[in-house]
């Protein structure tokens, strides 16, 4: 390059090109080393293609938002009789890079809850633009030697990534060849003989991240549930449901396999296929017995396809066909869904909030006020597919993504617990968590107590919208006479925690606020409403299901009916299990990591493998969990602790002499 040559887009494309692949080398690195716990080499391949050909996409237009400024001030520089060369102008760039970081570094250091004004924002922007054009305007000789060693050494990094890139532009093609070509059909034809006579349909609905402590229905402050709570009146309600997991994708696993989390394995979000799910799983017994299934699921964290599940359904619309794009981040995440479904499943890699590209998305993206998967837009596919001819009953699998954050209710219900203008918006709420996280973080609950008492306003609001949801969803059933011949089963995935230092679910705590789950079940022409106090668990709705179908629950499911205690049974006590594993390989290793908890009886125990510590509550006597009992009642702690302990010991040698 020679001192008044314009700056070429080119030479500033070789830079961030370059620059992004060694970002996505290095990232590729550490995604995989979550993305083994449940996968193959075979299965990360393609998402990492696709990711490739995204970033070089983001290259192209990130490298004419630094070229175009650039060339202006060029332009800008001649004008005033002081030309910069192109080398002065890159050296602008990569020092203004380096010291804007700095700055940024150094914020964070002094402490991420500083609030900074949009004026002072400038200001920062404007003082390290001058000071870089300072710079290479002092020393451009420096800027010039210095500009042509980089590029000297790019070039054999840009014949590397280029050839990667041809190569993944090729793998990404195909894969969306295959994806389509295995797509499921919703319009497709869903007729079937019924081989055993009348029998029940059977809707199995489900709102995502619905804890029982925030309901009205299981006597909660605030007015959240009141049609679940009169509904529940004329049904069965089960006091104490406890979920197997405070994860999406292991919980769904549980309901379609009868079995507990370290018996399918499937420990992650976007996890591994439940063992052996192949030929033992729900739906496939219920299509063998003559039933047509269905699942309409908003959520894609339980996506059925995920779960290798996809080929026992008869009616699978995308989760994407039920969202709401607010964003343009939302808008290339629905397409990418479109296009490959669930056939790469960490192509969403891309849009985690730790990305430079997600950052750089939620910059350009307007703001919004509105959940993207609205209860209503599932209910309406539903009914929809209600008219489509069958002769044989139906199995639906209703999964919705409400109450899940971010809880963005509609008018009126935005408001109706709070009446606060903060925390109404996405941007809000996620900025939100995000500094209640780090404050909790660093053990400052009390500074943070107000935000998570309004997010929680926040979070009943949206129950209340989903109540009045389910409301219209059971009038509308009603209205076309499916009531009839109908047993439906209300639940949730796992809850939702403003509680015990611990916001939102997930990770280690296994408290009430997040296991504690909704189970209701409304059999055809039920009056007389029922109360179970019995524990059940979430994997005895799959036996309850086929018990409800006439199918004999087999002995590979770990679980059990529960429709005997329905009909005023008894059923011999047992403890309940509830796990998060995600810090284990899936398939056959040894379970080492992680939190188990157990009930048997009135007392809880929750024990953290790494630690080797446990908590010990009397849920009769404290259903918060504040007082521990562990050195008090030190025996039944010993108890419940034998509990896991012999029961981890069993999974853990059944692996071993399995390999």
């Amino acid at each position: 390059m020679k001192k008044g040559n314009k700056l070429r887009y080119s030479s500033i494309f070789r830079i961030i090109f370059v620059c992004f692949m060694l970002y996505l080398l290095k990232d590729a690195f550490f995604r995989w080393d979550g993305f083994r716990f449940y996968a193959t080499i075979t299965d990360f391949l393609p998402n990492l293609s696709l990711v490739t050909l995204i970033w070089a996409i983001t290259a192209l237009a990130g490298s004419l938002a630094v070229w175009l400024p650039l060339r202006i001030m060029q332009v800008i520089s001649r004008k005033i009789d002081s030309p910069l060369s192109p080398e002065q102008l890159i050296m602008f760039a990569i020092n203004f890079v380096i010291i804007g970081y700095g700055v940024w570094m150094l914020k964070r250091l002094v402490g991420v809850d500083i609030q900074t004004t949009l004026a002072l924002k400038i200001g920062v922007f404007t003082g390290v633009a001058v000071l870089c054009a300072l710079i290479v305007k002092k020393f451009p000789l420096m800027a010039a030697s210095t500009v042509k060693f980089i590029q000297d050494r790019l070039t054999p990094l840009v014949w590397i990534a280029g050839i990667w890139l041809v190569v993944s532009i090729v793998f990404t093609g195909y894969n969306l060849t295959i994806s389509n070509e295995h797509r499921v059909d919703h319009n497709g034809d869903v007729s079937r003989v019924s081989s055993t006579g009348t029998r029940p349909n059977i809707i199995l609905i489900l709102f995502d991240t619905l804890t029982a402590r925030d309901m009205s229905l299981y006597g909660y402050e605030r007015d959240t549930t009141p049609f679940l709570k009169e509904w529940g009146r004329q049904a069965t309600v089960f006091s104490r449901h406890e979920a197997e997991s405070n994860l999406t994708t292991p919980a769904v696993a549980s309901l379609m396999t009868g079995k507990r989390l370290w018996t399918h394995q499937t420990y992650h979000i976007r996890g591994a296929i439940p063992k052996d799910s192949e030929d033992r799983n729900l739906p496939r017994l219920l299509r063998e017995n003559g039933y047509s299934t269905r699942a309409y699921i908003a959520n894609d964290a339980a996506s059925i396809k995920i779960l290798g599940l996809g080929d026992e359904f008869d009616i699978i619309p995308n989760p994407m066909e039920f969202g709401r794009s607010q964003s343009i981040r939302d808008s290339i995440r629905f397409a990418l869904y479109s296009m490959f479904g669930e056939n790469l499943r960490m192509y969403n890699w891309i849009f985690k909030g730790d990305t430079f590209f997600t950052q750089i998305m939620g910059k350009i993206s307007q703001d919004f006020k509105n959940t993207r998967f609205p209860a209503e837009s599932v209910f309406e596919v539903f009914f929809s597919d209600l008219k489509k001819k069958s002769d044989a009953p139906y199995f639906a699998y209703v999964h919705l993504f409400p109450p899940h954050a971010y809880y963005l209710s509609p008018e009126p219900y935005m408001g109706m617990f709070d009446p606060s203008d903060e925390m109404r918006t996405f941007n809000e709420q996620k900025i939100g968590l995000s500094m209640i996280a780090e404050f909790l973080n660093r053990d400052k609950e009390k500074h943070v107590a107000q935000k998570i008492d309004l997010l929680r306003a926040r979070y009943d609001e949206f129950i209340r919208y989903c109540d009045d949801q389910f409301k219209n969803f059971i009038n509308e059933l009603d209205q076309r006479g499916e009531l009839d011949n109908t047993i439906i089963i209300f639940t949730s995935d796992h809850g939702e925690s403003f509680e015990h230092n611990y916001i939102t679910h997930a990770g280690k705590h296994m408290y009430e606020q997040v296991t504690h789950v909704p189970l209701i079940i409304k059999e055809p022409g039920q009056v007389d409403g029922k109360i179970v106090n019995d524990i059940v668990e979430q994997m005895d709705i799959p036996a309850t299901i086929l018990e409800f179908a006439g199918i004999t629950v087999p002995t590979w499911m770990e679980a059990r009916s529960v429709v005997p205690l329905i009909r005023g049974e008894s059923l011999p006590s047992r403890p309940a299990f509830a796990m998060n594993l995600e810090k284990n390989m899936s398939r056959d290793h040894k379970v080492e990591n992680g939190t188990i908890a157990v009930w048997d009886g009135d007392y809880k125990l929750i024990h953290f493998l790494e630690e080797d510590k446990s908590m010990l509550f009397n849920l009769a006597e404290d259903p918060g969990e504040v007082v521990e009992l562990s050195e008090k009642e030190p025996e039944v702690r010993q108890k419940l602790y034998s509990l896991i302990m012999q029961a981890l010991n069993e999974v853990n040698e059944n692996r071993l002499s399995a390999k």
